[in-house]
Formats: structure tokens, sequence, C-alpha cells
């Protein structure tokens, strides 16, 4: 089948758009890095309809007067949300839309402010959007001029904390590097955190643990953090990038083997003074030698194993068959 041409206009420029029917299919939302950078103040549920327009904006020709429309059930289905309080998170959303804009420097070095909706059509049980042809750009056109990130609509809608989805997008960025530095900084300003949590101690335990730990358990990534350090002086952090392992399934599930008493004692050691870990699993005012008993507790369970498997293999655990 022959692919659709649609053009798209931004700072009086015509970009062609070429959507080829298995151009990243509808259970991918794919848009530009600028764009998951310059939404970072939004809601969860803000940025929930951006993620179920991407689609829609990306297989079909859109343009400023073309509307996208989410209905509470959907919204409900899609979110993991309860029916009842779908519509009214979805109408708070929209409110809060309305009076949102970006900015950017055009080719002739003026800066330009857009909003990100032009309109908002509010009915019985749906809500219709229309957006700026800035918008549709940075859900449409992708190349080597215009970065772009793409991940799957179901993993990302499973993450319930804004700093949880605004961190995964980030780091899929950088999945294929396995890592990604932020100075303290630069963190602080994507997540607009400026003036909050001013103790790196209360940044990471507020926003950085708690992120962190949701990507793990809720997405395909696996990721740890660490300090980056200029001396003794925390300067940033390191996030590295992984994927979890996937197995295929076997006829009959083996019985797992708990880990040995001198296993218990080793890894649990190990574990206490390894950064990464500690700085995602550690209790504030937690000495290494308690640290390191509450985590012997700990792999006595065999969910806990699993848990910090690719921490144990990363000190040398070789699993036990």
């Amino acid at each position: 089948m022959d692919s659709q041409l649609d053009t798209i206009v931004v700072d009086d420029h015509e970009y062609p758009i070429q959507k080829p029917v298995a151009q990243y299919p509808a259970e991918y939302t794919v848009m530009q890095n600028r764009m998951i950078e310059a939404w970072n103040s939004m809601s969860v549920d803000e940025k929930r309809i951006f993620i179920l327009a991407s689609p829609i904006v990306r297989l079909n020709p859109m343009s400023e007067s073309s509307k996208f429309t989410i209905t509470a059930k959907d919204f409900a289905e899609a979110c993991d949300i309860e029916l009842g309080s779908a519509y009214s998170q979805l109408k708070r959303a929209a409110d809060d839309l309305r009076g949102r804009y970006f900015s950017y420097i055009n080719t002739k070095g003026n800066r330009v402010s857009v909003h990100w909706v032009i309109r908002i059509e509010y009915a019985d049980g749906k809500i219709s959007f229309y957006f700026t042809n800035e918008v549709l750009f940075m859900l449409s056109i992708f190349n080597n001029n215009h970065p772009y990130t793409k991940f799957t609509i179901k993993e990302v809608l499973q993450l319930r904390g804004s700093h949880s989805i605004q961190l995964y997008q980030l780091l899929k960025q950088y999945e294929n590097i396995g890592h990604r530095d932020f100075k303290e900084e630069e963190f602080r300003n994507i997540f607009e955190l400026q003036n909050k949590y001013s103790l790196l101690w209360n940044l990471k335990k507020r926003v950085i643990v708690p992120a962190v730990s949701e990507i793990n358990k809720s997405t395909e990534l696996q990721v740890s953090f660490s300090n980056l350090k200029d001396g003794k002086k925390i300067t940033g952090f390191r996030f590295v990038i992984g994927k979890k392992e996937t197995t295929k399934p076997s006829k009959e599930k083996k019985k797992e083997k708990p880990l040995t008493v001198s296993q218990i004692d080793l890894f649990s050691n190990k574990l206490a003074y390894d950064s990464a870990f500690a700085n995602q699993y550690s209790e504030v005012g937690e000495s290494y030698e308690d640290f390191a008993k509450r985590i012997a507790n700990q792999l006595i369970d065999p969910a806990k194993v699993r848990e910090y498997m690719p921490y144990l293999k990363q000190l040398g655990f070789k699993s036990l068959s």
C-alpha cells in the first residue's frame, strides 16, 4: 500500500511527513526529545493525553483544524483508573492544558511562545483537543535533525508518578548508550525542582528513589543510580540503564534454591557497600553494619533475591541451578 504524504508548516517552513503504514505501529508513542524536555511541569494526566494522541497524530493526516477525541471510558481503560473518576481527571488535565505554553527560538532568532492546545471541546463523557502545528510537528517529524524517542504506550501508562514518566522517557533516550549523567543543577532544572528538596538526601528520597523503583517495577528497564563526585562533593547523578532479562517459560517451574549462609553473609556486606544499591535501598542515618544486617535478613526471602539480582550479578553472584 502506498504511504501517505502530508506536510506541516512550522516557522514558515513546510515539512513533508512521510507516513508509511508500517512505521511505528499504533502501540508505540513516538515524540521528539524536545517535547519530552518541554512538558516537565505537566501532571501525569496531562502527559497521558499526549501519549495517547501520539499514534493518532503520527498515523493520520492532521492539522490545527483536526481534533483528537478521547472518551472517559477509553481514558480509564488505557490508564487503568476507575471509570467513575476518569472524566474528572481528564477534565482537570484539559483545564490545566488551556493555560500551558512553551517557547522556542525560531530560525530568525526570535523567541516564539506557543500554547500546547488551540481549542478544547467538552462533551458528555468525552473531550476533544486541537493541537498547534508545533505540537503536531513534534509528534510527526522524526529524523537525525529532530531526535526522538519511542516507547510502548502500555508500559509508560503503567507509571503513576509524574517524575517516573519524565525520568523513564529521559533514560529511554540513552538506552543504547547504557547510562545517562545529570549535573545536579541540570537535573533540578529539568524536573523544575530548583526550589524544592534543597538537601540532596531529600531529593533522592522524594524524587529519584521512588521514580527509579517504579520504573524497575513497571517497565522493561532495569535502572540503578549513583552519585557523581568532584572530590568529596556530590555534583550529580549517573543512571545506569539496562533491560530486564526475559526467560522463556519452562513447562515445569524449578524450585528456587535459597542462598547459603555464607552467600548471605558475603553478599549482604557487598550490597551494603555498593553505592548504586545503597543509594536506592539504604535508609537515612543507617550505618553500613545495620544496613548489611537488614539486607542479610532480606536475602533469606527468594523474592528479595530476585529483586536484588541485577546488583548481585554485578557483584559476582552466580545463579544456583
